[in-house]
């Protein structure tokens, strides 16, 4: 990735794997991260782990160094960890966070809480932001953009526009659907907001939070 990032200006930033659970012992690979001048932020993926995982405290001292660097800490969890999640990001109170997938709703099922609650306790941390994209695969089979909706428009309305931005989940979304049709249906989602809302979760908010 950082040879297309030199050789195509398309790719701006990276958010690379770091080993954040092993705590201060994660410091040399996050350096080197950071000196990559493409790496924004880093991810280690927390769906599928056991609870104690998340808030182990190593998980927690190797998130709180990051700041140094200033890189964020993109979550990828399912919506039965939000909790979890919420609790460690605030015992990270300086790291900046982004949600992926928006904490992943359960889609398929059309169930809306508690996920809304959820949602709302982890958008009433300053330093989240909520990443519009994955619900394809969330949803059942032959899904339609009225399926995902009121899940796009309730993350609107806690995080606000200027701490949304719009996500492909490529390529784990082509086994649900096309780039273009997800951001037919985000658009679609958008089109009530002023320009400059709209203008944030598609281009804004990515630049702010990740500095590009």
């Amino acid at each position: 990735m950082q040879e297309l990032a030199r050789e195509h200006g398309l790719v701006r930033g990276i958010v690379a794997y770091a080993p954040v659970h092993l705590g201060q012992a994660a410091e040399r690979e996050l350096e080197a991260l950071a000196s990559e001048p493409t790496v924004v932020g880093v991810r280690r993926l927390l769906q599928g782990s056991p609870p104690e995982t998340i808030t182990d405290e190593a998980l927690v001292d190797g998130i709180r160094l990051l700041p140094r660097w200033n890189l964020t800490f993109d979550l990828c969890a399912t919506h039965d960890q939000l909790p979890l999640v919420a609790e460690l990001v605030g015992a990270c109170p300086d790291t900046s966070f982004v949600l992926d997938h928006l904490g992943k709703p359960p889609v398929a099922s059309r169930e809306l809480d508690p996920w809304r609650d959820d949602l709302a306790r982890l958008a009433s941390f300053p330093k989240v932001v909520c990443k519009l994209s994955g619900l394809a695969t969330e949803a059942a089979p032959g899904w339609r953009a009225a399926d995902v909706r009121p899940y796009l428009q309730h993350a609107l309305a806690v995080f606000g526009p200027g701490r949304c931005m719009v996500g492909s989940d490529w390529p784990v979304a082509t086994l649900a659907t096309t780039a273009e049709r997800w951001f037919d249906v985000v658009s679609d989602v958008l089109s009530g907001l002023a320009e400059a809302e709209r203008a944030a979760v598609l281009v804004g908010t990515a630049t702010s939070t990740y500095n590009r």
